[in-house]
């Protein structure tokens, strides 16, 4: 029986160590300069279609948003608003493919602020957060 065990565990310690030496093709390139520096460049691209799709889209003016942060203070609105923009602006680089370690915070940073300036529906998401955190407050 223990002959038996002993002979299993080798096996499997010898397909563990046969599969896991081998590397395809696409690993060796994935992880090669030129791989890594083509992999650079589709996730610059990725950010900068994001940033040139918002900015494709009318600017808000202060107009438009005085009304949505009246009873609170601005700061609280667009805190939260921030807030909101960056996890947008993670969600959308995730769905285009990109993974979160191959980003600099810098990049969602530019990404949620071309998202707060066009879309004034983050404004009043985070309005309406305030509100449901904060009932009585205003």
């Amino acid at each position: 029986m223990r002959r038996r065990l002993l002979n299993v565990l080798g096996t499997f310690w010898g397909w563990c160590v046969v599969l896991g030496s081998r590397s395809s093709k696409y690993d060796e390139f994935r992880f090669s300069p030129e791989g890594q520096r083509l992999r650079a460049q589709e996730v610059q691209q990725s950010i900068a279609a994001i940033i040139a799709d918002a900015q494709a889209r009318p600017k808000l003016s202060s107009d438009d948003i005085r009304p949505l942060v009246e009873g609170f203070p601005a700061g609280y609105v667009m805190i939260e608003a921030r807030r909101l923009a960056k996890n947008i602006a993670r969600e959308k680089l995730e769905s285009s493919g990109v993974k979160m370690y191959e980003i600099k915070a810098s990049d969602i940073n530019e990404i949620a602020n071309a998202l707060l300036e066009t879309d004034v529906s983050i404004i009043e998401t985070a309005r309406a957060n305030l509100e449901k955190r904060n009932p009585g407050k205003r």
